[in-house]
């Protein structure tokens, strides 16, 4: 659960959260069940909105999860141009310490209005980066779509969204949808090596002497790829 205008906690849950000194209310947080082992946790400090970054580890899953929630406040939505270069600076942290993340919140920016210079600038810097979001539903009761969320979809697929426009508390809609993370496994490879310990010095010396005589003959000066295959040949069990 990610919150932009508060939370709470129940029993076999965990919430990580920074609030807002300056006054009551806002703040952002991310309730999350215990069996999500928290790997990482940072509050990172902006002028046009309020940020909290929390990385997971899933069970049985080789790789951390990160959620990045943001919340802008409306009050700052005049001042676009330094929201654009702070989630600039934002989205680049991100791409520079994690693979498989998403950035979700309250961003007050109307992207349903795609003929807005705002959101063709919002979405500049999406493309900076390869971002994407994926809610095409409106997330407000005045029918504009202000939550978002973002993600990288050659590392996070985001599937079965569903904005929930039946909740009466608050003039924001809650947003559902599930995470299939795409993981990439390194290939195994196999090394072989020589146990030292088995190694005659005198025996190796020798074989090392009579090897290097009978390259030096045969050896084909004027052939650099002759003269490397018949180094490989030789040399190769000695």
């Amino acid at each position: 659960i990610c919150c932009s205008k508060g939370g709470g906690q129940k029993f076999g849950y965990n919430i990580s959260h920074n609030t807002r000194s300056s006054k009551k209310g806002g703040g952002v947080a991310i309730i999350s069940r215990n069996s999500f082992e928290s790997k990482y946790e940072k509050s990172l400090e902006f002028t046009s909105f309020e940020c909290i970054i929390q990385s997971f580890r899933i069970k049985n899953q080789p790789t951390n999860l990160t959620t990045i929630v943001i919340y802008r406040p409306e009050s700052h939505a005049t001042n676009i141009s330094v929201f654009l270069d702070e989630f600039y600076q934002l989205a680049e942290y991100a791409h520079l310490h994690f693979k498989h993340f998403l950035i979700l919140g309250d961003f007050n920016i109307h992207v349903n209005k795609v003929a807005d210079p705002v959101t063709t600038k919002f979405q500049d810097v999406l493309k900076t980066f390869s971002l994407h979001e994926s809610i095409n539903a409106a997330t407000h009761k005045l029918g504009n779509n202000l939550d978002l969320i973002v993600h990288d979809p050659e590392c996070i697929q985001i599937c079965n969204v569903h904005v929930d426009s039946t909740d009466v508390l608050s003039d924001h809609f809650r947003i559902h949808f599930d995470i299939n993370r795409i993981i990439t496994c390194n290939e195994r490879k196999s090394v072989k090596c020589r146990n030292v310990n088995d190694v005659v010095l005198a025996d190796l010396n020798s074989d090392l002497s009579g090897d290097s005589q009978t390259f030096v003959e045969n050896a084909d000066c004027n052939s650099f790829a002759s003269s490397l295959n018949l180094f490989n040949d030789t040399f190769q069990n000695t």
